[in-house]
């Protein structure tokens, strides 16, 4: 991985996963994914000059990867130091949702969720396959639009040639129509 690479997904990665860990900020955590590995294109092609579909998905999934790392840790530091700020949510949405579960069903549920270990590895598993993908496609929706075109010196030019004048055909009226010798000529 180049140098460009690294610092890209470096800073595009943290300001995604700061975005996508901040309360009420993080409810467009795929418009920051988006913008993030359009963010992580923009500055590889400031340091590389040109932007290529290749370097543009590169530069968004490598971001996409440190920003899930970093998001899982957040999270999880997050749910250790306030975890009923993070279990009001799940706890909300399993009463108030379409959910009709039992009683003992939803305290097994309350009790994984509290615990860390499976915090982190829930949030690792969903950020590491959504946050790559995402962000390389937006990493990719970037050099789409920003790519330049190739001159197009593999055409060859093509030779116009003045017009022609039609010349007029002579009136088919006009001329006597040959005539056939007669017998009569033919005795002198």
């Amino acid at each position: 991985m180049s140098k460009q690479y690294i610092s890209s997904a470096l800073i595009a990665g943290s300001i995604v996963a700061l975005l996508s860990t901040i309360p009420f900020v993080n409810s467009c955590c795929c418009l920051w994914l988006i913008a993030g590995g359009f963010f992580a294109a923009h500055l590889v092609r400031n340091d590389i000059g040109l932007i290529t579909s290749g370097n543009g998905f590169l530069s968004g999934l490598f971001a996409g990867i440190w920003s899930s790392i970093l998001y899982t840790i957040l999270n999880t530091l997050m749910m250790i130091i306030r975890p009923e700020a993070a279990l009001d949510a799940i706890y909300k949405s399993f009463e108030t949702g379409p959910f009709n579960l039992p009683p003992e069903t939803l305290e097994l549920i309350y009790e994984f969720a509290s615990s860390p270990l499976f915090n982190l590895g829930i949030h690792l598993g969903i950020s590491m396959l959504t946050f790559p993908v995402i962000m390389g496609l937006g990493g990719l929706i970037y050099a789409l639009i920003f790519k330049k075109k190739k001159p197009e010196t593999d055409k060859k030019p093509t030779q116009q040639f003045p017009p022609q004048q039609i010349q007029s055909k002579p009136d088919i009226d006009s001329e006597q129509p040959p005539t056939l010798p007669t017998s009569n000529d033919n005795k002198t």
